[in-house]
């Protein structure tokens, strides 16, 4: 008979989930709440965004993007990033059109 100590358990589990595509007028105030689950312990997330529209932002810790969509016309790929310390870092893409 062999003693099987406890399994290892991962020390962080994330996800991030798409908010699937979005199409917004040219001149409209945005506040999108990336949403995401984190069964880490105590662990923060940290949010990053790459490829928004021009005019929009994403708060680092609360994933909140926000901003008012200035540019032209025209469709953007935005790639998220949520990280933790210790867990792995997932992203989720998405398209963005702007439109007049």
């Amino acid at each position: 008979v062999v003693a099987l100590g406890p399994r290892p358990v991962p020390s962080a589990l994330l996800a991030v989930a798409s908010p699937g595509d979005l199409n917004s007028p040219a001149g409209r105030k945005v506040r999108l709440q990336v949403r995401s689950v984190n069964m880490t312990t105590g662990q923060a997330l940290r949010y990053t965004a790459t490829g928004l529209p021009a005019g929009l932002s994403i708060n680092a810790t609360t994933g909140v993007i926000t901003g008012t969509l200035t540019g032209p016309p025209g469709t953007s790929q935005v790639t998220v990033t949520v990280s933790a310390a210790g867990a792995t870092t997932v992203t989720v893409t998405f398209t963005w059109h702007v439109h007049s």
